[in-house]
């Protein structure tokens, strides 16, 4: 699994630690500017909607068939495979 945090610990511990050449510095700060992300400019607002124990229930149930995620959402009326995928890995 990645550790992009533990990552660039790693990256930063090395420069600090050896007296590398510079080519080989530029090259690792180019790797850690690679590993941060920019802050978003606008994010949308967070719509979280209630999923009932019936419509758990008819998820579960769908899963047991042949029905794709897809599927399943598009007929709970979910209209989301996250969700969907949620409820069946006991998140939601």
């Amino acid at each position: 699994m990645s550790d992009v945090p533990k990552a660039r610990e790693i990256i930063l511990t090395v420069l600090k630690m050896f007296d590398l050449d510079p080519a080989v510095r530029r090259y690792l700060h180019k790797a850690l500017a690679l590993m941060t992300r920019e802050k978003a400019i606008r994010r949308a607002r967070g719509v979280r909607t209630k999923i009932s124990a019936d419509t758990r229930r008819k998820i579960h149930n769908m899963a047991l068939t042949e029905m794709t995620m897809h599927e399943i959402a598009e007929h709970t009326g979910v209209h989301n495979i996250g969700r969907v995928s949620e409820v069946l890995n006991r998140k939601r």
